[in-house]
């Protein structure tokens, strides 16, 4: 067996985690992290939420989310984690901008942090997250 032949089992992981920074950079979650990284996980997480945020970059079903006392709470499952820390927006730094009924679910579209991310959110998440950014 050729060694060159193992290349690129050795080269997916540097380039899925490449793929995965340059992802954060495009949507704006690296924008959020720099002032809303969360400490610690709240209570009453929802796992495989999807989600977008800025244009182009989609996290379906791989959000966790929640709507805590604190505020937003977005992370991203396992797999999909390099170059997207944990997130905890509070709710004076959110602000609704559109809330949508799909043929399937809810979508919220909310504005976070100084940096104005865009998110769309779906379903229960986003619509208490919406609730609770109100006040």
């Amino acid at each position: 067996m050729d060694p060159t032949d193992l290349l690129p089992f050795l080269l997916f992981p540097f380039l899925w985690v490449g793929i995965l920074v340059v992802l954060a950079l495009a949507g704006g979650w690296s924008l959020l992290a720099r002032d809303h990284r969360a400490l610690s996980r709240p209570d009453g997480v929802r796992r495989f939420v999807s989600g977008r945020l800025g244009r182009f970059v989609n996290y379906n079903h791989c959000l966790v989310a929640a709507a805590a006392d604190e505020g937003l709470f977005l992370a991203v499952l396992l797999p999909f984690r390099p170059g997207h820390p944990d997130l905890l927006v509070p709710w004076s730094d959110i602000r609704v901008l559109e809330e949508r009924a799909g043929f399937v679910t809810r979508w919220t579209h909310l504005e976070l942090g100084p940096s104005r991310t865009r998110v769309w959110l779906a379903g229960d998440v986003g619509v208490e997250a919406a609730r609770r950014a109100r006040g």
